[in-house]
């Protein structure tokens, strides 16, 4: 596997195959609290490295930050809609379906070719010697923290809206309006 893949590459497709597993595996673990408990921060760990990693390969290839992040961010909507509906059709086949997506973005990544730059010229070693600046350091600290932050109050955000008696279809809103703002300020950035 290293004679094909760089270390990028690599770390992606590990985190994008386990974390397809493990989100697939959820329907079978519900019933049992130290089992999704398990599962979810597997799941998490695993995940955590894709979009780093993903953006990192990108913006290697020379694509524009902006251009990428506007994308994903339609992506994002589409997917999120999607699921929503399926979820509401299909129930726990949507865990499936996860797992489905996750094996094929795993077939992309295999058959993606490998620039054979020096590492010296890798985004990842360039980045490494930023935290040798104090003001980059706390910026990575503050951002790591945030980074944990983000997902858990997205999480919760339904469980409060719920709370309030309001429904998941204002759930939805309120993430479509973030995702449809989110792509326009990238789209005007690229």
């Amino acid at each position: 596997m290293s004679d094909r893949f760089g270390a990028q590459q690599r770390t992606l497709l590990v985190s994008v195959v386990v974390a397809g597993v493990l989100g697939s595996s959820y329907p079978a673990v519900a019933a049992v609290f130290p089992f999704v408990a398990a599962v979810t921060v597997g799941f998490s760990v695993f995940r955590a490295a894709i979009r780093p990693v993903a953006n990192a390969m990108l913006l290697s290839a020379g694509l524009s930050y902006e251009s990428v992040r506007a994308y994903g961010s339609i992506d994002f909507g589409i997917s999120a809609v999607g699921a929503g509906v399926a979820n509401a059709r299909l129930g726990s086949v949507v865990f499936c379906v996860f797992g489905v997506g996750m094996a094929v973005l795993a077939v992309v990544l295999l058959r993606i070719p490998v620039d054979r730059r020096p590492p010296t010229e890798s985004v990842g070693l360039r980045a490494a010697s930023l935290v040798r600046d104090r003001n980059f350091a706390a910026l990575l600290v503050v951002a790591s923290l945030m980074g944990t932050l983000f997902p858990a109050m997205s999480a919760s955000l339904s469980v409060y809206v719920r709370s309030l008696d309001g429904s998941d279809a204002l759930t939805g809103l309120s993430v479509a309006a973030k995702t449809l703002g989110e792509a326009a300020v990238f789209l005007t950035a690229a």
